[in-house]
């Protein structure tokens, strides 16, 4: 089933703003990391998806309708869904934070995540997005050795937790730290990754679960050349 709209009476220059911001959320790529893969501007975008550029150059909107897979017809005249099956799957950027970042932020959502300088690419299916506020986090020297140096945790605040789940936790003192999620008889307790032995009953009044880690990242080091 299409999901595309004939809109007649809409501004080319606005469905061109709302169809990037559209293809833009659709595949996971934040305006920084767009502006990089297409050697643009970041303000030229940002004028673009506002619509104060009157008469966009059709180079660039070749740029863009090659980029996201879809006709220029389709990037000015028309109204995507994200649901449509015209939409090509492409690789999902998620922001790298930091954890003191994480730690200072009440709520993960609340942050502008659209304008970052790091990011990491995920490849997902279409059944098996990531919510619009994931993020990631490197692994602390304090994980070695189970988890090397340059792991990345790949956290989504937007799934509901279940049992033996890893999940990034704010504890009562305020420190942010990652442990297995385990619950038994409707009770939460917080197991150590690193120490089996330590579990830490959860209190809902003084404990704050911030994500799911719903993806691992292992990268070994590379070799020097020779």
């Amino acid at each position: 089933m299409s999901h595309l709209v004939h809109n007649h009476n809409n501004n080319p220059r606005q469905c061109l703003g709302v169809n990037l911001r559209t293809l833009m959320r659709h595949h996971g790529i934040g305006i920084n990391n767009l502006a990089q893969d297409l050697s643009l501007p970041v303000m030229t975008i940002r004028r673009l998806m506002s619509g104060e550029t009157e008469d966009p150059r059709i180079h660039t909107l070749k740029l863009f309708a090659d980029y996201f897979e879809v006709s220029i017809d389709t990037l000015i005249h028309q109204c995507l869904d994200c649901r449509s099956q015209t939409l090509k799957t492409k690789p999902q950027h998620v922001p790298i934070l930091d954890w003191e970042m994480v730690e200072r932020a009440r709520d993960i959502r609340t942050l502008d995540l659209t304008d970052w300088e790091r990011w990491q690419a995920i490849s997902r299916k279409l059944d098996n997005k990531l919510g619009d506020h994931t993020f990631a986090l490197e692994s602390r020297p304090a994980m070695y050795p189970r988890y090397p140096q340059n792991t990345l945790f790949i956290i989504d605040p937007d799934v509901e937790p279940i049992d033996d789940d890893t999940v990034l936790v704010r504890l009562n003192n305020g420190e942010v730290v990652l442990r297995e999620l385990l619950i038994h008889s409707g009770k939460k307790q917080l197991r150590s990754l690193d120490n089996e032995q330590t579990i830490l009953a959860f209190n809902p009044d003084g404990h704050k679960i911030i994500g799911v880690d719903v993806l691992t990242i292992f990268f070994k080091r590379k070799l020097r050349d020779e």
